[in-house]
């Protein structure tokens, strides 16, 4: 899964680079931690409040496309670690995520800048390791939902190319498959790292 991981990354950042010279065009890479947890209903409609965070990694790109003024539009792609503990148990959820975001970045000077940018994420289980027995069976036998549909939001900070990131990714989608329809699980995540924008 890691060579697979730094393939992917290699691969985009090599086709992003290709279109820095376009007008209007950024492309750009980042890496960062991962802080992730699950939201978490019983069928009592109650939150279970024994979900810990979890620590985790996230690499990603995007490309930065210009529309009007200080607006730019930039759809990405990211593999994300996501899961939480619970009694000395770890899950571990990874995702493959698309964000489509729509961003604001405004100048702070000649070479800072400050940007927002928030949309909707749609993800895909790629794979999963857990110490929760009934966590690898629900995957086994198809008890999660491999897509899932959220929404995020993030800020960066940037100084030339370089740029810190805190962002934060939350699920809409209940995973959970086959439980009763009271019951749900829901990712919930921020991360914070650095990237170069070209």
């Amino acid at each position: 899964m890691k060579k697979f991981v730094y393939a992917l990354f290699a691969f985009l950042s090599v086709g992003l680079v290709t279109q820095v010279q376009a007008q209007g065009i950024h492309p750009r890479v980042e890496v960062a931690g991962n802080f992730s947890t699950h939201i978490v209903n019983n069928s009592k409609g109650l939150s279970v409040k024994d979900y810990k965070m979890r620590s985790g990694f996230r690499v990603a790109g995007a490309v930065e496309f210009s529309l009007l003024g200080p607006l730019y539009f930039a759809p990405g792609l990211a593999f994300q670690q996501n899961g939480s503990k619970v009694n000395g148990h770890t899950a571990t959820l990874n995702y493959l995520s698309v964000p489509v975001n729509l961003g604001l970045r405004a100048g702070l000077g000649n070479i800072v800048a400050l940007s927002f940018e928030a949309g909707p994420s749609f993800s895909y289980g790629v794979s999963c390791e857990s110490s929760f027995k009934d966590v690898l069976q629900n995957l086994e036998n198809e008890g999660f939902r491999r897509f899932e549909a959220g929404v995020n939001a993030s800020v960066a900070l940037s100084l030339s190319s370089l740029y810190v990131r805190l962002g934060s990714d939350i699920g809409l989608t209940n995973i959970y498959k086959k439980k009763a329809d009271a019951e749900s699980l829901k990712n919930a995540s921020f991360y914070i790292g650095v990237g170069l924008r070209f």
